[in-house]
């Protein structure tokens, strides 16, 4: 799974499904991409940090993953037990 895909799936648990009227502010991404509205998402409700890239290509690690997934359920007001961090 790619990075883009991963946090595609998860906008979409988090039940933004309408992909329209967000926009990316990360340096390798562009507007026009299938994943763009789902990144813009998830930085506006910061789910992901804007920390100049994000590689929306390349497969995502487990780590980053839950990283990722951790941030998602901070930002809904959600937590993961504590057993799941690393």
């Amino acid at each position: 799974m790619t990075r883009a895909e991963a946090v595609a799936m998860l906008t979409r648990l988090y039940h933004y499904t309408d992909g329209r009227g967000y926009s990316p502010t990360f340096s390798d991404t562009k507007a026009n991409q299938w994943y763009s509205n789902y990144l813009g998402w998830a930085q506006a409700n910061g789910s992901l940090e804007n920390t100049g890239t994000f590689r929306p290509n390349e497969s995502i690690t487990r780590a980053e993953y839950l990283d990722f997934l951790f941030r998602f359920q901070k930002a809904n007001g959600k937590q993961l037990p504590d057993r799941f961090r690393i």
